[in-house]
């Protein structure tokens, strides 16, 4: 999507951004630290969507272009 074909119909694109939840460094330091606890406690889960070897490369380039992965996608590069 174009954002500038929406401004010729009255219609504009926003996102969220962390500072309207967060507004000093200290309440972010407590909202990551929140996060991390519910991530190691189990009560969120973080597994990416993808793990593709590093010669499957052109196919994870081709899946992100397509809009065929949500959330982390991770390409492995081991040692030879």
């Amino acid at each position: 999507m174009d954002p500038y074909e929406l401004g010729s119909r009255g219609l504009h694109l926003t996102w969220p951004m962390l500072q309207h939840y967060v507004a000093t460094p200290e309440l972010t330091a407590e909202a990551a630290a929140d996060l991390f606890s519910a991530i190691r406690s189990g009560v969120l889960q973080i597994e990416p969507s993808h793990i593709y070897s590093f010669d499957d490369v052109v196919q994870a380039h081709h899946d992100l272009e397509e809009r065929r992965t949500t959330g982390s996608a991770i390409l492995r590069v081991t040692q030879m």
